[in-house]
């Protein structure tokens, strides 16, 4: 599994870097063998003003479906990371279950 994050308006530090890594690996480590790459961009809208301004998106790309896109705003970025992934894995689990199972007359 690939992973790309890249952010908008601030740098990632070191610390964000491993935590985004270590909680997608967590939602979708199982899933490896499925999972080809996963982009994840992360924006600070309105900078140190404060808000609902962090927004997260992830895609994922699962083999022989189409993208699971996901996108979190909040407060803190660390949140919006935690439940975006956790959204990401479920809907991974979806595309995987919709493939395996085939209607059949």
């Amino acid at each position: 599994m690939k992973l790309r994050i890249r952010s908008e308006g601030f740098r990632v530090t070191a610390a964000l870097d491993e935590f985004v890594r270590q909680r997608l690996r967590y939602a979708l480590g199982r899933f490896q063998d499925a999972v080809e790459h996963v982009a994840v961009r992360l924006r600070d809208d309105n900078g140190p003003r404060g808000g609902v301004d962090k927004h997260v998106q992830l895609q994922v790309r699962v083999r022989g479906r189409a993208p699971v896109l996901i996108e979190e705003r909040g407060h803190d970025l660390y949140a919006a990371i935690g439940r975006g992934s956790q959204r990401a894995e479920r809907q991974v689990i979806r595309s995987i279950e919709r493939r395996r199972t085939t209607w059949r007359p």
